[in-house]
């Protein structure tokens, strides 16, 4: 399963009231992950290759948020494209910066993934200091102020 950049886009501006401007595409078709594998694969291979390379094993200030959100998004994609080869389209894993508890002293750097639900897509939310799912309130969402797929 597949979904374009434009999808993207309409999703994001639909399900988090982001102008589409702050929206930044790479491509124009991404594979759709399953639950497991952003949830359960993934994290497994991504905390190996962290402690491969000798990232911060926790945050320090020189390695916070944004670091890990920019070190998931690319491990995302290399974990991809060696995974299945023959995929021509990158993951459905972008990078996103809001504003914890709608408080514009509270930049954080998250990722987010759409993966496939029933026959469509949900948009789930990551926290990559800890790999796993979290919930962004409604009012958090309003904040989204960068995505980049």
């Amino acid at each position: 399963m597949n979904i374009t950049g434009q999808q993207i886009i309409a999703r994001l501006v639909l399900d988090c009231s982001i102008k589409s401007a702050d929206v930044h595409i790479a491509d124009a078709d991404y594979f759709v992950p399953s639950r497991e594998w952003v949830l359960e694969t993934f994290p497994d291979w991504y905390w190996k290759a962290l402690k491969a390379i000798g990232a911060p094993a926790e945050w320090v200030r020189n390695h916070d948020c944004d670091n890990y959100s920019d070190a998931y998004h690319a491990l995302a994609q290399i974990c991809n494209a060696r995974r299945d080869p023959k995929l021509e389209e990158g993951v459905s894993v972008g990078k996103i910066w809001y504003f914890v508890h709608a408080d514009q002293k509270k930049a954080h750097a998250i990722n987010c993934a759409f993966i496939r639900s029933g026959s469509g897509s949900e948009l789930i939310f990551i926290e990559p200091q800890s790999a796993s799912e979290i919930t962004l309130a409604s009012n958090e969402r309003a904040t989204i102020w960068f995505a980049r797929f």
